[in-house]
């Protein structure tokens, strides 16, 4: 019978992995279209991106096996996600013609994985934060991207919605199974996520310019105002003397 904090880590478990597996139809589809001049790479998706995600997996796998806790839920997920990626880098590989680096990647990741099965906890847990902190980059990237109006329409905010979710549950059932390096993770995802979502109502137009949380992200973000100007002339004005 499932515990409370199992409908959490089972929520978080089915969405992450449905999440997750969602690029593989077009990795492989540009597999099997690899002499195709048009093809195209998933776009919100690069090697970088590959190689940070499946890091950060196979840390918190590490974490979850090694901790004296329930926290079987994080050890599934993680478990399935660090293989995806791992299958995704090599598919990766193989769509832009460096084949003849597959085996040495392959072997590389499973002996660097494997060492760290030995390695102190507390090396473990750095090693998540920092990942964490990495895989941060790219959403607080298109946050600013969003706050700026600059290519909202690749924005799902399905996908949006689910991180929320996902994270806002992590943080649920690694408080209650004291996964306290988990949730620390989770809780600075969640932030990043919330700011998401505010970001993403802001390029929308749900939320306007004197909405105080815009303002704000605004400051943070180092997004400077550019005053109105109403007459061209004015503008044209403006920017020669800029």
């Amino acid at each position: 019978m499932f515990s409370f904090s199992s409908i959490f880590g089972s929520t978080s478990l089915a969405l992450r992995c449905s999440l997750s597996s969602m690029p593989f139809p077009i990795l492989y589809k540009n597999m099997k279209d690899t002499h195709n001049p048009e093809k195209s790479v998933v776009p919100f998706l690069d090697k970088h991106d590959i190689f940070s995600i499946l890091s950060y997996s196979v840390c918190t796998f590490i974490y979850a096996k090694n901790i004296n806790s329930d926290s079987l839920f994080v050890i599934i997920t993680y478990a399935f996600v660090s293989l995806l990626y791992f299958i995704y880098l090599n598919m990766f590989l193989y769509i832009i013609s460096m084949k003849r680096y597959m085996l040495l990647v392959t072997l590389s990741i499973v002996s660097i994985a494997y060492v760290f099965l030995y390695v102190s906890q507390i090396i473990i847990v750095i090693m998540c934060l920092l990942l964490c902190l990495i895989n941060c980059i790219r959403p607080i990237k298109s946050n600013r991207d969003m706050l700026l109006k600059v290519n909202i329409e690749e924005i799902s905010l399905a996908n949006l919605l689910s991180e929320n979710v996902i994270s806002f549950f992590w943080i649920i059932y690694g408080t209650i199974n004291q996964l306290y390096s988990f949730t620390l993770c989770n809780c600075i995802f969640f932030m990043i996520d919330i700011t998401g979502m505010i970001s993403y109502s802001y390029g929308k137009g749900g939320l306007k310019e004197d909405n105080c949380a815009i303002r704000l992200l605004k400051k943070i973000y180092r997004i400077k105002e550019e005053p109105l100007v109403d007459n061209l002339k004015e503008k044209i004005l403006k920017n020669e003397e800029i």
